[in-house]
């Protein structure tokens, strides 16, 4: 290598060191003597070297500032392997922009030119302009010759996709050139690129598509940072799809393989703890945890531990401890937790009081602070809903509150007379003792013995300054003030406030708004003054009012109450079902409003209610149930019509007096009808609708079998129904005839047989041949009632038959039957009869054959290049005793018919598997075979 000297350069350049193959153009100037054009040549190179040597400098510069910004990572949500730039270098990256734009500016045909708009997109890029930097990679990538660069430009905007969460876009953008053949791609490229696909996925919370990208990524990361960070977020992903033990080796990779920050450490243990609770190993994650506590370098995350132990102590069912460990990382001083930790904490402490204590009361407490400390809902899980728990436990709290006031209410007024004056009393005695107690204690706190300054006595005269008796000065005010407070306490400001019959009287005559000027002019002041403190706090019974004004005493008044009742269950149970996701719960509510309130006017919402929440729990059989006695008990109800829109239901009577039978009917005429016109099936899924809606209904036997009829006329017109009748004919002519032959040679053999030249050999010929039949005629694999219309047909068959024994027409509906079932049976029996499961075997079965060939020939793997997406086949396959594939069915995913038929083909033709063995013996075995498919 050699160094280029010369005084045209600074000196900051001169151990640059150049390629040779550089120095060949000067090389020829100089021996061809034109030294004018070498010095003018010479002075261009000089300047856009120098141009781009600065844009460099600087560039690099703002990046080191860049990397030296640790970024705290938050383990809540899934965090970013290529991390979005912080803004930091940005003077640099402007001074890179600007020299690099000289260079295309003034020298736009010198070799730098590459580089200078990669400089410039990628500076865009730090600086978080990623629109711009995305043009400037797409320039890149169209203007250069350079592989290695058009993939780098590749590499930079599918980055830039991402930070503009334009996710589907780089997805078809990063795939499309990842898949095709146009570059020989450069190992580590192509695994940076594989794992800002797998970000772009986890965006889009296509979690298994993530999770593939992202091992094929971080299988060839060679940078021990991004490496760390993938193997975290993988785990994350892993989480998500369940696989917890895979997830648990992510994160243990993440910390001990990579060399990673301690952020990336740090959080990577307490998501080890974390799986492993959901795996169960609550004693390891605990013990784990503990030892992390004992670790000085966490000593600044103590909080955070210690919230980990507390929950998962709470996961583990000990809710004691859990409760412990809460209270005391919110009261201990050693480490103050984030805000997010406390919020973390209080939304555990409301668990614990709504699942163990059922306190909701104070749950919606504790939800509400940890709403109040849950400032920034990044940092939380997104699960996070403390605000809203917060008030939904809130209301429900004031309507149980409600509830029990309302029922202590109908209950008072449905006493006796005699019984209720006992309640009264009752209630007036403990409202006198609790008056009596406040008296006694703030008579008490009065008698304490207080200290007070002498106050300064002014003359009262005119300050024309502070006014009469200083009540313009605030500091002398305040201070007479104060001393009035320590000698008389806080006594009431009425006239006459030593008596306290008068006190009771004056307030209980405020309340009836009437005047205050209420004095006792039969006693004395002296009497007044007299009196002492046990005969001050003696309060009368008679003083004390007890309310009775919402008592409701008339029937109009209980049945307003038990209406006010009745809404308040059904707001609970909206509480449990609309907001909490209770639905058991909230049923509960739901049925109180029926079984106590029947008649009232939230009757039929209650029962639309319950069968949402059946319908919610999959069971669409009560939800139906429910739905029809709603029609029935309540059918001019706006609910019971939506019930009927919604599953089909007749409900009446209607006008004209019509019963329920004469209005299915008529349903059950129009829909006939109306199916004049219409095609098989639907005319079949409207019957077997009607039947099921209607069990009851006098037409359902008939419904059901005019179904089968429809499926059955179906079953016959299919072309493949035809097919095998065909071939069914076709055999049946072939025997037939050779039936018809054999006959034949038999009655030639017994006249061949009465020749008394026949050799011995000739003899025993015709002896077989007279002693030998054909073989019965089989056509099981001909078998004609297979198919998803013929077990339509079956199955409403045994529907009329199982529960419609008595209709009129069920000779018929067995008679078909018959027919159907016959040949089935022995084709059943005979496929069924020795086939083990591959479980059963001693050696699961393998293919021979190489895969990949069979798959281009069955059209699959064009399906999936088309499709650029990564798939696996699965498929059920019966083996016989020789490892030839007899049977098979697709299992999970369906695909394109035609390339399946074509597979089946191959698979059945070309493919052999090991036999199947047990104990050493060949046997028939059903095996689930996986067939993974890869976009090439």
């Amino acid at each position: 290598m050699r160094t280029l000297n010369s005084q045209n350069i600074s000196d900051k350049y001169k151990r640059i060191p150049l390629h040779p193959y550089t120095l060949i153009p000067l090389y020829l100037l100089m021996l061809s003597g034109c030294s004018t054009t070498f010095q003018s040549g010479w002075s261009d190179f000089n300047a856009y070297f120098n141009t781009y040597y600065n844009a460099k400098t600087s560039f690099e510069r703002g990046v080191i500032q860049i990397k030296g910004q640790e970024e705290d990572i938050n383990p809540e949500r899934p965090i970013r392997i290529h991390q979005t730039p912080v803004q930091a270098g940005r003077q640099d990256f402007e001074n890179a922009i600007e020299k690099s734009a000289d260079i295309l500016r003034f020298h736009p045909t010198s070799r730098y030119v590459d580089h200078a708009i990669e400089i410039i997109g990628q500076s865009y890029f730090y600086q978080g302009q990623f629109f711009s930097a995305s043009q400037k990679f797409l320039e890149l990538y169209n203007t250069t010759t350079n592989d290695r660069k058009k993939q780098n430009a590749i590499y930079w905007r599918g980055r830039s996709f991402l930070e503009l969460e334009s996710y589907n876009e780089g997805l078809i953008y990063l795939k499309s050139h990842l898949f095709s053949s146009d570059h020989e791609w450069e190992r580590i490229t192509e695994a940076h690129i594989n794992l800002v696909i797998g970000q772009l996925h986890v965006n889009n919370h296509e979690w298994d598509d993530a999770e593939i990208y992202l091992a094929e990524g971080k299988a060839a990361m060679p940078d021990r940072k991004l490496l760390a960070r993938a193997n975290f977020l993988h785990g994350q992903v892993l989480e998500e799809l369940e696989r917890y033990e895979d997830a648990f080796d992510a994160y243990d990779l993440a910390i001990h393989n990579a060399n990673p920050e301690f952020n990336i450490t740090f959080n990577a243990r307490l998501k080890k703890a974390q799986v492993a609770r959901k795996m169960e190993e609550y004693q390891w994650a605990y013990d784990y945890l503990v030892s992390m506590t004992r670790d000085d370098k966490n000593f600044a995350f103590m909080g955070d531990l210690l919230y980990e132990i507390a929950r998962t102590l709470h996961e583990s069912g000990d809710y004691i401890g859990a409760q412990e460990e809460y209270t005391h990382l919110l009261s201990q001083s050693l480490s103050t937790p984030t805000q997010e930790t406390t919020a973390k904490t209080f939304y555990g402490l409301a668990e614990v009081h709504k699942d163990y204590y059922v306190d909701y009361q104070r749950a919606a407490a504790y939800y509400d602070s940890s709403a109040q400390q849950a400032t920034d809902l990044n940092k939380l899980p997104e699960e996070f809903d403390a605000r809203l728990l917060a008030t939904s436990y809130g209301n429900y709290t004031e309507l149980v509150n409600h509830v029990q006031r309302l029922d202590s209410l109908l209950w008072l007024g449905s006493l006796p007379e005699a019984e209720l004056d006992s309640v009264i009393a009752n209630v007036r005695e403990e409202n006198v003792r609790k008056m009596e107690q406040e008296l006694e204690d703030e008579q008490n706190a009065e008698d304490q013995f207080t200290s007070v300054d002498e106050v300064e006595i002014t003359d009262a005269v005119e300050d024309t300054e502070n006014g009469f008796l200083n009540h313009l000065n605030p500091q002398s005010v305040a201070r007479v003030s104060q001393t009035f407070r320590a000698l008389w306490g806080s006594r009431p400001l009425v006239d006459d406030w030593r008596r306290v019959e008068a006190v009771r009287s004056v307030t209980l005559h405020r309340s009836n708004g009437e005047s205050n000027d209420i004095i006792d002019e039969d006693r004395s002041e002296e009497e007044v003054f007299e009196e002492t403190p046990e005969e001050q706090n003696d309060v009368p019974n008679e003083q004390v009012l007890v309310d009775l004004s919402d008592i409701p005493f008339t029937e109009e008044e209980r049945i307003e109450a038990k209406e006010k009742l009745a809404e308040t269950y059904y707001e609970i149970g909206n509480v449990f079902f609309l907001t909490l996701n209770m639905p058991d719960s909230a049923r509960i509510r739901y049925y109180e409003v029926l079984d106590r309130f029947p008649d009232s006017g939230h009757a039929p919402q209650a029962m639309y209610s319950l069968s949402e929440t059946y319908l919610s729990l999959e069971d669409s059989v009560n939800a139906r149930e429910i739905a029809v006695k709603l029609t029935e008990k309540h059918p001019q109800s706006d609910y019971a019509k939506n019930m009927a829109e919604r599953y089909n239901i007749a409900y009446g009577p209607e006008e004209g007096g019509m019963t329920r039978q004469d209005s299915l009917n008529q349903m059950y005429s129009e829909m006939m009808d109306d199916m004049k016109s219409g095609k098989l099936q639907e005319n079949a899924e409207k019957l077997k609708n009607f039947a099921h809606t209607y069990k009851d209904s006098d037409k359902a036997p008939q419904a059901l079998f005019q179904a089968a009829t429809e499926y059955l006329t179906l079953a016959r017109e299919d072309s493949i129904h035809h097919q095998r009748v065909d071939e069914v004919n076709q055999i049946s002519k072939a025997w037939e005839s050779q039936n018809l032959e054999l006959k034949a040679l038999k009655d030639s053999s017994h006249i061949m047989l009465e020749d008394s030249t026949l050799t011995e050999e000739e003899y025993q010929k015709w002896s077989s041949l007279a002693d030998s039949s054909l073989a019965p005629l089989n056509l099981d694999e001909q078998y004609l009632y297979k198919g998803a219309y013929w077990d339509s047909v079956r199955v409403l068959l045994a529907d009329v038959s199982e529960n419609y024994p008595a209709y009129s027409g069920i000779d018929r509906v067995e008679s078909i039957k018959d027919e159907i079932r016959s040949i089935e049976e022995e084709v059943s029996n005979e496929v069924e009869n020795g086939i083990l499961s591959c479980d059963e075997l001693d050696a699961r079965p393998e293919i021979i054959e190489d895969m990949d060939q069979l798959l281009a020939e069955s059209g699959i793997q064009e399906q999936v290049n088309t499709l650029m997406v990564r798939s696996t086949i699965t498929l059920m396959i019966t083996i016989d005793e020789s490892g030839d594939p007899i049977d098979l069915q697709p299992v999970g995913e369906e695909y394109n018919t035609a390339l399946m038929e074509s597979l089946f083909e191959t698979l059945k033709k070309d493919v052999n598997f090991s036999p199947p063995t047990v104990d050493g013996e060949p046997v028939r075995a059903a095996c689930e075979v996986h067939i993974p498919v890869e976009f090439q």
